[in-house]
């Protein structure tokens, strides 16, 4: 082996089969080597990781950057999140655009953002809001690359008006899951039976002590679960691949289980 720039010695390090007890060869920046522990290797610097673990690159699949989560446009939407990110062992991120402009105006945009300022890797979901946005997703995944997409089964009505997003239906999430199936795409919902969240809000809103802790109080455990066992039933239907972004509960993950008993292109 020819020199290399560090040995990181040591270590339990955590692979594909299991912790072992090896050391890490670097050279130009990427691991060059995994060899047996004490092997002799010429290395320009050498760090002992005695009683630590080594861990793969960390891919955080939910990130929402930008003014209002919408999507990165500058130095500050990117440069802090990865460096915190980075900082806490995660190598890649996927960060959701969302908006209802076509994304074709906006994905420039946040692709020259995330390159220019961003310390780790990066790639982009789109949330669908609108119905030109749908029809584009052979163009979105073909030309764009980007495979995988955001539906808000939470915004019916003036629901997403905050974000700018439009209101949709369930006519809309099957046409959305024909399209992601048609492409060999992927659905991530973010799932919410918003008309249970009506009821309890007509009832009257509970107060929590702070807003996460209200929030959490007013969207008991089934609001999620019965989102989610309309997901995994269509996702029967129309081929849909289907990832079940933040699962929250005992209760939703067992329906996801239930679901995935029939159709194993569930993913959580």
């Amino acid at each position: 082996m020819t020199q290399v720039d560090l040995l990181i010695t040591g270590a339990h390090v955590v692979l594909p089969d299991g912790v072992r007890q090896v050391d890490i060869a670097v050279k130009d920046g990427v691991i060059s080597a995994i060899v047996e522990a004490g092997a002799s290797v010429d290395a320009r610097e050498v760090f002992d990781a005695a009683g630590l673990h080594v861990l793969p690159g960390v891919i955080d699949p939910h990130v929402h950057l930008g003014p209002n989560i919408t999507y990165p446009q500058s130095p500050e939407d990117a440069a802090p999140e990865s460096r915190s990110a980075a900082a806490g062992g995660v190598t890649a991120m996927l960060s959701y655009l969302m908006t209802a402009q076509p994304y074709e105006d906006v994905f420039p945009i946040a692709k020259a953002a995330m390159e220019a300022d961003s310390v780790i890797d990066f790639g982009f979901h789109f949330c669908v809001v609108t119905r030109e946005q749908l029809e584009s997703i052979p163009h979105y995944a073909k030309d764009l690359g980007v495979s995988s997409y955001k539906f808000f089964m939470n915004f019916r009505g003036e629901e997403g008006a905050y974000l700018g997003l439009p209101g949709n239906d369930d006519g809309f999430l099957f046409d959305l899951m024909e399209a992601c199936a048609a492409n060999g795409t992927m659905l991530d919902p973010h799932a919410e039976n918003i008309e249970l969240v009506w009821r309890l809000r007509a009832a009257g809103l509970k107060e929590g002590k702070n807003p996460l802790d209200s929030w959490n109080l007013n969207r008991p455990d089934y609001i999620e679960a019965d989102a989610l066992s309309k997901l995994a039933f269509l996702g029967r239907v129309t081929g849909a691949s289907l990832y079940a972004v933040h699962t929250s509960s005992a209760l939703s993950l067992d329906v996801l289980e239930m679901g995935r008993s029939r159709n194993d292109n569930i993913f959580i």
